[in-house]
Protein backbone atom coordinates (compact mmCIF):
# COMPACT_ATOMS: atom_id res chain seq x y z
CA UNK A 1 0.00 0.00 0.00
CA UNK A 2 1.40 3.40 -0.99
CA UNK A 3 1.74 6.07 1.65
CA UNK A 4 -0.34 9.16 1.51
CA UNK A 5 1.25 12.32 0.06
CA UNK A 6 -0.47 15.59 0.87
CA UNK A 7 -1.69 17.49 -2.15
CA UNK A 8 0.56 20.45 -1.35
CA UNK A 9 3.64 18.22 -1.67
CA UNK A 10 2.66 16.50 -4.88
CA UNK A 11 4.61 17.37 -8.09
CA UNK A 12 2.36 18.12 -11.04
CA UNK A 13 3.02 15.83 -14.00
CA UNK A 14 3.82 18.78 -16.34
CA UNK A 15 6.44 20.07 -13.93
CA UNK A 16 8.09 16.68 -13.92
CA UNK A 17 8.26 16.74 -17.71
CA UNK A 18 9.65 20.28 -17.70
CA UNK A 19 12.39 19.30 -15.24
CA UNK A 20 13.27 16.24 -17.30
CA UNK A 21 13.38 18.28 -20.48
CA UNK A 22 15.46 20.94 -18.79
CA UNK A 23 17.94 18.35 -17.54
CA UNK A 24 18.17 16.85 -21.02
CA UNK A 25 18.73 20.29 -22.52
CA UNK A 26 21.50 21.07 -20.04
CA UNK A 27 23.13 17.72 -20.76
CA UNK A 28 22.93 18.32 -24.54
CA UNK A 29 24.16 21.89 -24.24
CA UNK A 30 27.04 20.86 -22.03
CA UNK A 31 28.05 18.12 -24.44
CA UNK A 32 27.84 20.41 -27.45
CA UNK A 33 29.90 23.04 -25.66
CA UNK A 34 32.54 20.42 -24.85
CA UNK A 35 32.67 19.39 -28.52
CA UNK A 36 33.07 23.05 -29.55
CA UNK A 37 35.94 23.45 -27.09
CA UNK A 38 37.69 20.36 -28.49
CA UNK A 39 37.25 21.55 -32.10
CA UNK A 40 38.50 25.01 -31.21
CA UNK A 41 41.51 23.57 -29.40
CA UNK A 42 42.38 21.40 -32.38
CA UNK A 43 41.94 24.34 -34.77
CA UNK A 44 44.09 26.54 -32.57
CA UNK A 45 46.77 23.86 -32.44
CA UNK A 46 46.80 23.31 -36.20
CA UNK A 47 46.68 27.05 -36.97
CA UNK A 48 49.30 28.13 -34.51
CA UNK A 49 51.62 25.15 -34.48
CA UNK A 50 55.20 26.01 -35.27
CA UNK A 51 55.43 25.13 -38.97
CA UNK A 52 58.84 23.93 -40.18
CA UNK A 53 60.85 26.99 -41.18
CA UNK A 54 61.45 27.75 -44.82
CA UNK A 55 65.06 27.44 -45.95
CA UNK A 56 67.27 28.47 -48.83
CA UNK A 57 66.80 31.29 -51.31
CA UNK A 58 65.04 32.03 -54.58
CA UNK A 59 65.80 34.51 -57.31
CA UNK A 60 63.46 36.06 -59.86
CA UNK A 61 64.93 37.38 -63.12
CA UNK A 62 62.54 39.76 -64.88
CA UNK A 63 62.88 40.32 -68.64
CA UNK A 64 61.77 43.85 -69.49
CA UNK A 65 63.38 43.95 -72.93
CA UNK A 66 61.63 44.91 -76.14
CA UNK A 67 60.59 41.34 -76.92
CA UNK A 68 58.83 40.96 -73.58
CA UNK A 69 55.32 42.06 -74.51
CA UNK A 70 52.07 40.41 -75.50
CA UNK A 71 52.53 41.33 -79.18
CA UNK A 72 55.54 39.01 -79.51
CA UNK A 73 53.90 36.06 -77.79
CA UNK A 74 56.03 36.43 -74.67
CA UNK A 75 54.29 38.49 -71.99
CA UNK A 76 56.48 39.03 -68.91
CA UNK A 77 53.80 40.66 -66.77
CA UNK A 78 51.31 37.89 -67.46
CA UNK A 79 53.89 35.20 -66.75
CA UNK A 80 54.88 36.86 -63.47
CA UNK A 81 51.25 36.67 -62.33
CA UNK A 82 50.89 33.08 -63.52
CA UNK A 83 54.08 31.55 -62.17
CA UNK A 84 55.98 33.48 -59.50
CA UNK A 85 53.68 32.74 -56.54
CA UNK A 86 53.50 29.03 -57.41
CA UNK A 87 57.26 28.88 -57.94
CA UNK A 88 57.98 30.35 -54.51
CA UNK A 89 55.46 28.04 -52.84
CA UNK A 90 56.73 24.92 -54.63
CA UNK A 91 60.37 25.75 -53.93
CA UNK A 92 59.79 26.48 -50.24
CA UNK A 93 62.56 29.08 -50.07
CA UNK A 94 62.75 31.67 -47.32
CA UNK A 95 64.40 34.61 -49.10
CA UNK A 96 63.74 35.97 -52.58
CA UNK A 97 65.88 38.41 -54.58
CA UNK A 98 65.29 40.09 -57.94
CA UNK A 99 67.27 41.08 -61.03
CA UNK A 100 66.29 42.77 -64.31
CA UNK A 101 67.05 41.98 -67.91
CA UNK A 102 67.52 45.31 -69.63
CA UNK A 103 70.00 47.01 -71.94
CA UNK A 104 72.74 46.69 -69.33
CA UNK A 105 71.29 44.49 -66.61
CA UNK A 106 74.01 44.76 -63.97
CA UNK A 107 74.22 48.56 -64.30
CA UNK A 108 70.45 49.09 -64.38
CA UNK A 109 69.01 51.08 -61.51
CA UNK A 110 66.16 48.57 -61.57
CA UNK A 111 68.57 46.08 -59.98
CA UNK A 112 67.97 47.93 -56.72
CA UNK A 113 64.25 48.58 -57.25
CA UNK A 114 63.18 45.50 -55.27
CA UNK A 115 64.86 44.59 -51.97
CA UNK A 116 65.23 41.02 -50.73
CA UNK A 117 61.96 39.74 -49.23
CA UNK A 118 61.83 37.38 -46.26
CA UNK A 119 58.93 35.00 -46.88
CA UNK A 120 59.12 33.48 -43.39
CA UNK A 121 60.16 36.17 -40.88
CA UNK A 122 60.70 35.27 -37.24
CA UNK A 123 57.80 37.37 -35.94
CA UNK A 124 55.11 35.20 -37.56
CA UNK A 125 56.23 32.25 -35.41
CA UNK A 126 54.87 33.75 -32.21
CA UNK A 127 52.16 31.17 -31.60
CA UNK A 128 49.42 33.68 -32.40
CA UNK A 129 49.81 34.12 -36.15
CA UNK A 130 48.37 32.10 -39.02
CA UNK A 131 51.71 31.14 -40.57
CA UNK A 132 50.47 29.80 -43.96
CA UNK A 133 48.32 32.89 -44.53
CA UNK A 134 51.18 35.19 -43.57
CA UNK A 135 53.53 33.43 -45.96
CA UNK A 136 50.95 33.76 -48.71
CA UNK A 137 50.88 37.50 -48.09
CA UNK A 138 54.67 37.75 -48.39
CA UNK A 139 54.58 35.76 -51.63
CA UNK A 140 52.09 38.26 -53.01
CA UNK A 141 54.52 40.99 -52.01
CA UNK A 142 57.16 39.18 -54.05
CA UNK A 143 54.87 39.05 -57.09
CA UNK A 144 54.26 42.78 -56.72
CA UNK A 145 58.01 43.40 -56.42
CA UNK A 146 58.68 41.44 -59.63
CA UNK A 147 56.05 43.46 -61.44
CA UNK A 148 57.73 46.56 -60.03
CA UNK A 149 61.06 45.54 -61.59
CA UNK A 150 59.35 45.21 -64.97
CA UNK A 151 57.65 48.60 -64.59
CA UNK A 152 60.97 50.16 -63.61
CA UNK A 153 62.58 48.87 -66.82
CA UNK A 154 59.75 50.30 -68.91
CA UNK A 155 60.38 53.74 -67.41
CA UNK A 156 63.99 53.61 -68.58
CA UNK A 157 64.90 55.27 -71.91
CA UNK A 158 64.54 53.13 -75.02
CA UNK A 159 65.77 50.97 -76.62
CA UNK A 160 65.19 48.12 -74.20
CA UNK A 161 67.80 45.62 -75.31
CA UNK A 162 68.07 42.14 -73.82
CA UNK A 163 71.15 41.59 -71.67
CA UNK A 164 70.23 38.08 -70.54
CA UNK A 165 73.79 37.26 -69.50
CA UNK A 166 73.93 40.36 -67.31
CA UNK A 167 70.60 39.47 -65.70
CA UNK A 168 71.87 36.01 -64.82
CA UNK A 169 75.12 37.46 -63.46
CA UNK A 170 73.15 39.94 -61.37
CA UNK A 171 70.85 37.34 -59.82
CA UNK A 172 73.91 35.28 -58.87
CA UNK A 173 75.53 38.36 -57.33
CA UNK A 174 72.51 39.29 -55.16
CA UNK A 175 72.04 35.81 -53.71
CA UNK A 176 70.43 36.50 -50.31
CA UNK A 177 72.06 33.67 -48.37
CA UNK A 178 75.13 31.59 -49.06
CA UNK A 179 73.65 28.69 -47.11
CA UNK A 180 70.97 26.39 -48.44
CA UNK A 181 69.78 25.89 -51.99
CA UNK A 182 69.45 28.73 -54.48
CA UNK A 183 66.76 28.27 -57.11
CA UNK A 184 66.25 30.93 -59.75
CA UNK A 185 63.25 31.52 -61.99
CA UNK A 186 64.12 33.44 -65.16
CA UNK A 187 61.00 34.92 -66.72
CA UNK A 188 62.64 35.48 -70.09
CA UNK A 189 62.67 34.32 -73.71
CA UNK A 190 66.51 34.24 -73.50
CA UNK A 191 66.83 36.21 -76.74
CA UNK A 192 70.10 37.84 -75.73
CA UNK A 193 70.90 40.94 -77.72
CA UNK A 194 72.78 44.07 -76.68
CA UNK A 195 74.20 46.97 -78.60
CA UNK A 196 77.52 45.21 -79.13
CA UNK A 197 76.62 41.53 -79.13
CA UNK A 198 73.58 39.51 -80.15
CA UNK A 199 73.17 35.78 -80.62
CA UNK A 200 70.59 36.38 -83.34
CA UNK A 201 71.98 35.69 -86.77
CA UNK A 202 74.97 33.79 -85.39
CA UNK A 203 75.73 30.25 -86.45
CA UNK A 204 74.71 27.97 -83.58
CA UNK A 205 74.23 24.85 -85.66
CA UNK A 206 77.33 22.92 -84.56
CA UNK A 207 79.17 22.24 -81.32
CA UNK A 208 82.22 24.10 -82.60
CA UNK A 209 80.26 27.16 -83.76
CA UNK A 210 78.49 27.38 -80.41
CA UNK A 211 81.81 26.99 -78.60
CA UNK A 212 83.18 29.91 -80.63
CA UNK A 213 80.28 32.13 -79.53
CA UNK A 214 80.79 31.12 -75.91
CA UNK A 215 84.53 31.83 -76.25
CA UNK A 216 83.66 35.36 -77.30
CA UNK A 217 81.37 35.73 -74.29
CA UNK A 218 84.17 34.57 -72.01
CA UNK A 219 86.61 36.98 -73.68
CA UNK A 220 84.14 39.83 -73.06
CA UNK A 221 83.97 38.74 -69.41
CA UNK A 222 80.18 38.48 -69.54
CA UNK A 223 79.83 34.78 -68.73
CA UNK A 224 77.75 34.42 -65.55
CA UNK A 225 78.93 32.22 -62.68
CA UNK A 226 75.92 30.08 -61.80
CA UNK A 227 77.77 27.50 -59.74
CA UNK A 228 75.34 25.43 -57.68
CA UNK A 229 72.26 27.31 -58.91
CA UNK A 230 69.11 25.48 -60.02
CA UNK A 231 67.85 27.57 -62.95
CA UNK A 232 64.20 27.36 -64.01
CA UNK A 233 62.69 29.18 -66.97
CA UNK A 234 59.37 30.54 -68.14
CA UNK A 235 59.17 31.74 -71.73
CA UNK A 236 62.44 30.18 -72.85
CA UNK A 237 62.74 30.14 -76.66
CA UNK A 238 59.11 31.06 -77.36
CA UNK A 239 60.13 33.38 -80.20
CA UNK A 240 61.62 30.37 -82.01
CA UNK A 241 58.54 28.19 -81.64
CA UNK A 242 57.62 28.68 -85.30
CA UNK A 243 61.12 27.70 -86.48
CA UNK A 244 61.91 24.21 -85.11
CA UNK A 245 65.39 23.93 -86.66
CA UNK A 246 66.61 27.20 -85.13
CA UNK A 247 64.87 26.30 -81.89
CA UNK A 248 66.98 23.15 -81.55
CA UNK A 249 70.25 25.10 -81.97
CA UNK A 250 69.06 27.88 -79.66
CA UNK A 251 68.23 25.30 -77.00
CA UNK A 252 71.57 23.53 -77.43
CA UNK A 253 73.51 26.79 -77.15
CA UNK A 254 71.92 27.83 -73.88
CA UNK A 255 72.14 24.38 -72.31
CA UNK A 256 75.83 24.15 -73.13
CA UNK A 257 76.50 27.66 -71.85
CA UNK A 258 74.45 27.34 -68.64
CA UNK A 259 75.49 23.83 -67.63
CA UNK A 260 78.96 23.31 -69.07
CA UNK A 261 80.46 26.80 -68.87
CA UNK A 262 78.42 28.70 -66.24
CA UNK A 263 78.28 25.54 -64.05
CA UNK A 264 74.60 25.72 -63.06
CA UNK A 265 73.39 22.73 -61.09
CA UNK A 266 70.36 22.27 -63.37
CA UNK A 267 68.56 24.08 -66.17
CA UNK A 268 65.01 23.32 -67.22
CA UNK A 269 61.54 24.84 -67.67
CA UNK A 270 59.46 25.51 -64.60
CA UNK A 271 56.14 23.66 -64.49
CA UNK A 272 53.50 24.44 -61.88
CA UNK A 273 52.93 21.51 -59.55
Amino acid sequence: MSSYVPLSQRTPPKAVKRRANRAAQLTYTGGAFAVILVVFALYFFVWHKDDPRLTGSCGIVVDGSGSANSATGFDTKKDIDLYVDDFLFDTGCRYVAFAPIDTSSMASKCSASAPVIDLDPDDIHNGQTDVPTSRQGYRKDAVTAAQGVYDCIQREPSPHNSDVLGGLSQIARVRPSQTGAYTVLAVSDFSHGTGYFSIHGLDLSTVSSRAAVIARIKKDDTLPDLTGIDLRTVGFGVLFASNPSKSVYFDAFWHELILKYAHAKSFRPYVNK
